[in-house]
């Protein structure tokens, strides 16, 4: 073999090596670069889910606070307009109390309630109490009943109270405490 032949295989044999070795470099560089865009995908991907977790949390939380709100608002509304219609409601029903106490039928109303607290006491001692403002009536009564009434220092709005002392009774058909009463179980449906 002459020594260009061997310079010939030394060349091509570093050559061939040369183009391994870069072949090699290009194929680890090659997955080094995959590798790395694989996890910044991956990290990307999840900051990007992170992101839209996050702001799809912050869009329901804005949504319910702004339906809480909205919702609070109508409540007051609600109220405000129940309170408004539950005091036009007692107005009325205390002008028709009115009105009916200059009626006949008021008159038999505390007659008969009268009459009530009488049988129920069966004989014991009562005080019978009229409202002030029926003070017109209680002559009447009194000759009716046979009994003394009393005026009341404590305006009811009308109706009788009967209180039996020895048995600690108090017999309340005053027109304030059934007022009382309906308000405080009052709704509009």
């Amino acid at each position: 073999m002459t020594l260009e032949e061997k310079l010939d295989i030394f060349y091509n044999a570093a050559i061939n090596d040369a183009t391994n070795q870069s072949i090699q470099i290009l194929d680890e560089y090659k997955a080094n670069l995959e590798k790395l865009q694989k996890e910044h995908e991956e990290e990307t991907l999840k900051k990007a889910e992170t992101t839209l977790k996050n702001e799809t949390e912050y869009l329901v939380r804005d949504k319910n606070k702004r339906i809480s709100d909205h919702s609070l608002i109508l409540r007051r509304k609600i109220t405000q307009k129940t309170n408004e219609l539950e005091k036009s409601v007692f107005e009325r029903v205390l002008q028709k109390l009115q009105d009916f106490m200059a009626t006949p039928a008021y008159l038999d109303l505390i007659k008969e309630q009268i009459q009530y607290a009488l049988n129920y006491a069966n004989g014991e001692a009562i005080e019978l109490y009229l409202n002030e403002s029926d003070s017109r009536l209680k002559s009447t009564l009194e000759d009716f009943f046979h009994c003394t009434i009393l005026l009341s220092k404590i305006d009811f709005m009308g109706g009788t109270r009967a209180v039996i002392q020895s048995r600690n009774v108090l017999i309340d058909n005053s027109f304030a405490t059934k007022i009382t009463e309906e308000r405080e179980s009052f709704t509009i449906k």
